[in-house]
């Protein structure tokens, strides 16, 4: 029987330097059945260059922008020139540790019942430690969100890293893809969607990424602290909205 493919797709914008770690992190992978979908956003920085050497492994596939057109739909287009049966996306800045895909899909494989799954992080600091105490807090919130809590209606999505979360494809399928209009907090957008529709996922507990911390990140920018208060307000509007409808392609990019 053959192995399930996993579809690994990454979104890139000026991150050159720090894309050869996360191709690395991926090569290096126990489970070998997958596919890297790179989608560059109209990069300044010339980051095919360190990519182009990569491209010699039928596996690993890039694709860049004509214009740069934001996250949410750098993201979409990479998950809809996936092959895969699951999905994982993670940052170009970001890595995967060894067993990243094996862990999640073996998760996935053994409750079936579940369109997706998240996991726990290491956060790379930037002298080079790695620290396991976001991943901490977030087991200790889990375990008290599954003994004490309903997800459906007290969910809070610092639970869920994105660096963490692997679907099926049958995900996108449903509850379609990211929302175009966010150009940042669309994995928000989406964990709550999901959830809204009833769709909790599987907690596993183990590491599976390694989040790098730098102050260029997207987490870090002023674009996003003047904008954070509104884009929460839309959030919470546009998943009672697409609740309320149904997802249709009114109003979601829908994975064909």
């Amino acid at each position: 029987m053959n192995a399930d493919l996993i579809s690994v797709v990454t979104t890139l914008f000026n991150y050159k330097h720090y894309i050869p770690d996360l191709i690395k992190s991926v090569l290096k992978q126990s489970y070998s059945n997958w596919e890297l979908i790179i989608i560059d956003d109209a990069s300044l920085d010339n980051p095919y260059e360190v990519i182009q050497p990569y491209l010699k492994d039928g596996r690993i596939f890039y694709y860049r922008l004509n214009e740069n057109s934001g996250y949410s739909v750098a993201k979409n287009e990479g998950i809809i020139r996936t092959k895969g049966d699951y999905i994982v996306m993670i940052d170009a800045d970001d890595m995967l540790t060894p067993n990243s895909i094996e862990i999640r899909h073996k998760g996935l494989k053994q409750t079936p019942d579940k369109l997706w799954c998240h996991s726990g992080v290491l956060v790379r600091q930037a002298d080079g430690s790695l620290s396991k105490n976001s991943h901490l807090r977030r087991k200790k919130l889990m375990k008290k969100l599954s003994q004490e809590m309903d997800l459906r209606k007290e969910y809070h999505h610092r639970l869920i890293h994105a660096q963490s979360v692997m679907v099926r494809r049958e995900f996108h399928k449903r509850l379609g893809l990211y929302d175009e209009t966010l150009r940042f907090s669309s994995d928000n957008e989406m964990w709550r969607r999901a959830i809204r529709f009833g769709f909790i996922p599987l907690f596993i507990d183990d590491i599976v990424s390694i989040y790098r911390a730098h102050d260029s990140r997207m987490s870090r920018s002023e674009y996003k602290k003047k904008r954070i208060k509104k884009t929460k307000k839309y959030i919470i509007s546009i998943v009672e909205q697409r609740f309320n409808q149904g997802i249709s392609v009114a109003n979601t990019r829908i994975l064909k």
